[in-house]
């Protein structure tokens, strides 16, 4: 997680703030960073050149590892909400509207959700945790 956030020269104040114990998600470490950096890019967008911030927590519910980004910048548009995941939909002159789509596709390989609210603007990332189970094979007990 360290390193998507700094991957982005920002002038703005990240804050992240991590609310569970260390735990295992089977992901492709540079898949997830990917989608991560959209999402932080797409934040330094909308806050543009005003001081402003972003905020990234990570914490524990039941069986996921929930994520969520959020920032200052303006909300976005109601009638833009059901839209921003779409494949081409873009808002930005130079914008190719792939960025979010990539971010779905990334995270539903990893059996994850992504969600967004307005006020302040947060994108949720929600992927399960990985379970350790024993089995016992033979009388030898196997961790996986």
């Amino acid at each position: 997680m360290d390193d998507a956030s700094k991957n982005i020269s920002f002038g703005k104040s990240i804050q992240l703030t991590i609310q569970c114990p260390m735990i295992t998600i089977t992901a492709d470490k540079y898949k997830l960073q990917s989608a991560i950096i959209n999402i932080l890019h797409n934040a330094k967008q909308a806050i543009g050149n005003n001081s402003g911030w972003i905020k990234i927590n990570v914490c524990e519910e039941s069986d996921e590892i929930v994520m969520t980004i959020s920032n200052s910048g303006p909300p976005i548009p109601e009638g833009y909400m059901d839209k921003i995941f779409e494949p081409l939909f873009t808002t930005k002159q130079r914008g190719t509207g792939l960025g979010l789509r990539s971010v779905v596709k990334i995270v539903n390989e990893h059996h994850g959700t992504v969600s967004v609210n307005n006020d302040p603007v947060t994108f949720s990332i929600r992927l399960p945790k990985t379970i350790e189970k024993e089995k016992t094979i033979d009388g030898l007990t196997l961790t996986h």
